[in-house]
């Protein structure tokens, strides 16, 4: 089983294991949310749009 480590704003967060598609589009949606509250539509819709273009660099 594989173990990972990692420091997620200074608390240690042990994950065991795979990440489900499941679990990581949950984790997103939330993200989402969060940031919508805390930044409003045309930040998220501007975040959005950076997101793409780093999308299409690839």
């Amino acid at each position: 089983m594989e173990k990972r480590v990692t420091m997620v704003d200074g608390i240690k967060v042990t994950i065991n294991g795979e990440i489900s598609e499941y679990n990581k589009k949950l984790y997103n949606e939330r993200l989402a949310m969060i940031l919508f509250d805390e930044l409003g539509s045309e930040a998220c819709e501007e975040l959005l749009n950076l997101l793409k273009k780093e999308d299409e660099k690839k």
